[in-house]
């Protein structure tokens, strides 16, 4: 080894410990107490570590957090990241309030992963409008995105709106009231290419797993749909939506199981096509396919 590559080796080594420590000392920072307000120190525990792994078992009492490029965000079983109150709740009274988790436009190799809990605490919203209440999970033009395991519970709006390319989404569960209580809690919406949402169970007040237009080359599977709108594509701006497959999924009495949607005076070109559902079961569905 020359003594460049020594030199950087060393350089490495030591880089790699200080954030490791920091990381160490950012962490030990957390209440979690399930009373304490957390924004804080979650923030610089996710400037500080590339992987932040909550406390097992605690509750986290945070209001909106900003997540970055290659970092994972890890909460084991039992743990609850949990909304602060609405009455707190920054920018709340403007067009939109800042959503929960976001990061930047242009984040890369994200990950959000683990058996706990993603609380929007949202019974607190749902008398509001929901043009002011907070999404739970934003994340706008974002590229290999790992979304694994975890529920998002009770989002104030909705719970992932996920813009980008390359997305996993496996395992997540996501629950919500019905819509005369929570209106507008979307599970999944999906905006983009390359997506790949397997295994994922939605129980919430509107479009359940919805994509949305431009999105190309998505495929659903194995994954099941309960009370809201069921698997949709639409609506947007111009109507363009191609190489969509929903495959081995169930509907449970959803308004609609397979829902194909436009508004009225949307425009239709270049249209919306290479769309397959396959093998769906519909379960008590009151309206069993629906394009409108």
């Amino acid at each position: 080894m020359t003594r460049l590559s020594i030199a950087f080796f060393l350089l490495t080594t030591l880089a790699t410990a200080a954030r490791s420590d920091s990381c160490e000392i950012t962490t030990n920072r957390l209440a979690c107490d399930g009373a304490t307000d957390d924004t804080a120190a979650l923030q610089a525990a996710l400037a500080a570590c590339d992987e932040l792994v909550l406390p097992a078992g605690k509750t986290c009492i945070s209001y909106p957090l900003t997540l970055s490029s290659h970092q994972t965000l890890t909460i084991p079983a039992r743990t609850v990241l949990k909304a602060g109150a609405s009455t707190r709740w920054p920018n709340a009274s403007a067009s939109h309030a800042l959503p929960f988790l976001s990061a930047p436009k242009g984040t890369t190799n994200l990950t959000i992963r683990g058996a706990g809990t993603i609380d929007g605490a949202g019974e607190q919203w749902y008398g509001h409008n929901s043009s002011a209440r907070p999404h739970m999970l934003t994340l706008p033009n974002a590229t290999h995105v790992l979304l694994e395991d975890f529920l998002m519970l009770n989002s104030p709006d909705f719970h992932a709106e996920l813009h980008g390319s390359h997305y996993r989404i496996y395992g997540v569960r996501i629950r919500s009231p019905p819509f005369d209580i929570a209106p507008n809690t979307d599970g999944i919406d999906i905006q983009g290419v390359d997506f790949h949402i397997r295994g994922v169970d939605v129980e919430n007040g509107d479009d359940s797993i919805c994509v949305k237009s431009p999105t190309r080359d998505v495929l659903v599977e194995d994954s099941i749909v309960r009370q809201g709108n069921g698997l949709v594509i639409g609506t947007g701006g111009h109507t363009n939506v191609s190489n969509i497959t929903f495959r081995n999924c169930t509907a449970v009495r959803t308004v609609f199981g397979c829902h194909i949607k436009f508004k009225d005076g949307q425009k239709g070109k270049p249209g919306v096509w290479n769309v397959t559902y396959e093998d769906i079961n519909l379960s008590v569905c009151p309206q069993l396919f629906a394009l409108n």
